[in-house]
């Protein structure tokens, strides 16, 4: 499809693939070289996508800084299934002049619905096999009904696995960070239920740095025409 819009993941994780810490909802483990990184792409999208569980942890609206007043941020994109939030602990709604879309199921009230709609644009879609929004119908209006060309999915781990298994998302930036957290309860990277195998993604390295802090950043593309192939050769199974 010649103009398709382009779906991007921006992610930082521990070597072991946890973007969070255990019992500690704020700590950042990035540097300031990510964040500049972080504040760069988001400036040259349409859209960025949040998860509720970001959002109940403090997270605040998706914008970066500029000069040019003039410069239009992106919309912010929300995805819950109920909408449950205590607004005066959720900064992420504050600030009236921001453009915002809560996509929402109708497990919704309908006085639920007619609150958040004083925060931007509500609407209501399916949920999807796993009970969650239906986030193939989230891009059909984004793209369709807005126009949406870039759209950028900040996490966390269990957003970024529905898009994955959709085969919604065309390329991944991953900042990987000098630390190792080693805890079960911390939040990974891409989570959620069990793969199937048809669903593992096959990604090409299109560029790699190495930060003045340790740092890695790796930008991938999605191969989504190439399957993993699983062959069994004499000390086990290898990918290929």
């Amino acid at each position: 499809m010649k103009n398709k819009s382009k779906i991007s993941i921006i992610m930082a994780s521990s070597l072991d693939g946890k973007i969070t810490l255990p019992n500690v909802e704020k700590f950042k483990f990035t540097s300031i070289q990510d964040r500049s990184l972080l504040l760069k792409m988001r400036s040259q999208y349409d859209c960025v996508i949040i998860g509720a569980n970001t959002v109940r942890k403090g997270g605040h609206p998706s914008l970066f800084e500029s000069k040019n007043k003039n410069q239009n941020q992106p919309t912010n994109v929300l995805l819950n299934t109920n909408l449950k939030f205590n607004l005066k602990k959720t900064p992420y709604f504050e600030g009236d002049s921001i453009k915002r879309i809560i996509f929402t199921t109708k497990d919704t009230p309908k006085i639920i619905l007619e609150k958040f709609g004083g925060f931007g644009k509500v609407i209501v879609v399916s949920k999807d096999e796993n009970k969650k929004v239906n986030v193939k119908q989230v891009y059909d209006i984004l793209t369709k009904k807005y126009g949406f060309k870039k759209i950028l999915l900040e996490g966390g781990g269990l957003l970024n696995q529905s898009f994955l298994r959709n085969d919604l998302v065309d390329d991944i930036y991953l900042t990987v960070c000098p630390i190792i957290v080693g805890a079960k309860s911390s939040r990974s990277f891409v989570e959620g239920s069990d793969v199937i195998r048809k669903n593992v993604k096959k990604l090409k390295l299109i560029n790699c740095k190495i930060g003045k802090f340790g740092e890695i950043f790796l930008h991938y593309n999605v191969e989504k025409n190439k399957k993993i192939k699983l062959v069994k050769k004499k000390f086990g199974w290898r990918m290929e």
